[in-house]
């Protein structure tokens, strides 16, 4: 689920590192969770396995504010699987049954350049899906106030009627959300735990259930998409599949295929060889990341401070993990949200990959989240901080250099369902005016009732 975006020169158009790009290096860390997994289901917030992989993620989280983790335990393969079929299988009318404009909770199919990321269309189309939930008039219905209380409702999912070829879609992608919330609540304590917290420190953002949101993705390539519909009037082959944004909520955790093209925004600074060495112990929850090449230019001073799109390659069942606002606003950017888009590979076109399948999972708080209310938990955090528990170079925020956090174009608001809310009434306008016409959406996102003063 999106949020704030990085000002469009940093976003630049999906290009190609050429012949004057910068040779250093960026290392995206694998972080084992699966001995930390069991000993923290054990009640062992304190148990070796867990302090190592607390002290791997606090590196990651610090930089380059991604990593994989591996040894989770959750299948993945099974709903990429069915995300293959139903994109290349189902039909046009099949898709349209399901489509988003149907559901007031912005949940099912969002075709080709339905949605948008900064204004501009995203080269995908995708399924959407979050809590399965009935609706309550007087919470979850047209009309409803707070409007983040209209994100409640069913899921809409394609036919399994017998010889259908998605047989099982429904009960393996339930079993996925399922696991990947496990996983969320696991990540949740480690995270606390690299911040010098009790490992149930964040409980409360999430308790009873987070609002969680899963998104099947399929990003054509200009091979692929022949035939897509909207695709040739979309000017498919332009290098983005979705611009370059941060997540509103707290961690996303994203599964992908084969083919690449996800990228992160990182500071490669001159002295990180360094910091590494540094860094070199020996520890059960860290493992060899992926080493990338930064796609910066010599004439940028990407080796400098400056920000770089670094990409994150494929590596088998691991869950590449990012950031969301809400880390950035408790921990007042000691952690900062991780800013991503998606480009379109040459070498995948030169292998004849037809598209990029995807299937990002946002673990976010329940709806009715205000951060605000939780200034004792970011209290606690920068005193961890100055005591030298979690990071002991954590004590300053980091500041970013080209990113857009707040101001006028992009508020960051306290309370978790309006940044939700605002995040989805700004990328579907259509489901907006279809169900929402009480609301008046600004440019900005902020969402007001018309005619009425709140």
């Amino acid at each position: 689920m999106r949020g704030g975006a990085p000002p469009a020169s940093s976003a630049g158009a999906g290009a190609l590192a050429g012949a004057e790009g910068c040779q250093r290096s960026v290392v995206v860390p694998s972080v084992d969770v699966g001995a930390a997994r069991e000993a923290l289901r054990a009640g062992r917030a304190a148990a070796p396995a867990v302090v190592a992989a607390a002290a791997a993620v606090r590196r990651a989280c610090r930089s380059p504010g991604c990593f994989y983790c591996v040894g989770h335990g959750v299948p993945v393969q099974p709903v990429l699987a069915h995300a293959e079929t139903f994109f290349t299988g189902a039909s046009e009318a099949a898709k349209d049954a399901m489509s988003s404009r149907r559901s007031a909770a912005f949940r099912g199919y969002v075709a080709l350049g339905a949605e948008l990321t900064g204004g501009a269309a995203d080269l995908r189309e995708q399924l959407e899906f979050g809590p399965e939930e009935a609706v309550r008039e007087e919470e979850g219905g047209r009309g409803a106030w707070p409007p983040y209380e209209r994100l409640r409702g069913p899921n809409q999912w394609p036919d399994e009627g017998v010889g259908a070829p998605l047989i099982g879609f429904r009960s393996d992608v339930e079993a996925f959300m399922e696991g990947m919330q496990g996983l969320g609540d696991d990540l949740a304590c480690l995270v606390a735990l690299a911040l010098g917290l009790e490992a149930d420190a964040f409980a409360p953002l999430f308790a009873p259930a987070p609002h969680v949101q899963l998104k099947l993705c399929r990003y054509p390539t200009a091979r692929g998409s022949k035939g897509t519909r909207g695709a040739a009037a979309m000017g498919m082959g332009m290098g983005m599949g979705v611009g370059a944004h941060t997540d509103s909520g707290f961690l996303s955790l994203l599964v992908q295929d084969d083919v690449g093209g996800l990228e992160i925004l990182v500071e490669v600074s001159g002295d990180e060889d360094e910091d590494e060495d540094e860094d070199e112990e020996e520890d059960e929850g860290r493992h060899d990341g992926q080493q990338v090449g930064c796609k910066g230019s010599r004439r940028s001073g990407c080796c400098g401070s400056d920000p770089t799109w670094v990409p994150v390659p494929p590596a088998g069942d691991a869950v590449v993990v990012n950031l969301g606002e809400v880390v950035e606003a408790l921990t007042g950017g000691l952690f900062i949200a991780t800013p991503h888009r998606v480009v379109q590979v040459a070498e995948a076109e030169a292998r004849g990959a037809m598209h990029r399948l995807s299937a990002p999972y946002f673990y976010n708080p329940r709806l009715d989240v205000d951060v605000g209310d939780f200034a004792a938990l970011g209290e606690a955090i920068r005193e961890a901080a100055g005591r030298g528990e979690g990071d002991g170079d954590a004590a300053a925020p980091r500041a970013f250099p080209g990113r857009i956090r707040g101001g006028p174009g992009n508020p960051v608001l306290a309370s978790y369902g309006m940044n939700a809310f605002k995040s989805l009434a700004r990328s579907h306008p259509a489901v907006v005016r279809a169900h929402h016409a009480d609301l008046a959406v600004a440019p900005d996102g902020t969402v007001t009732r018309k005619g009425v003063s709140e």
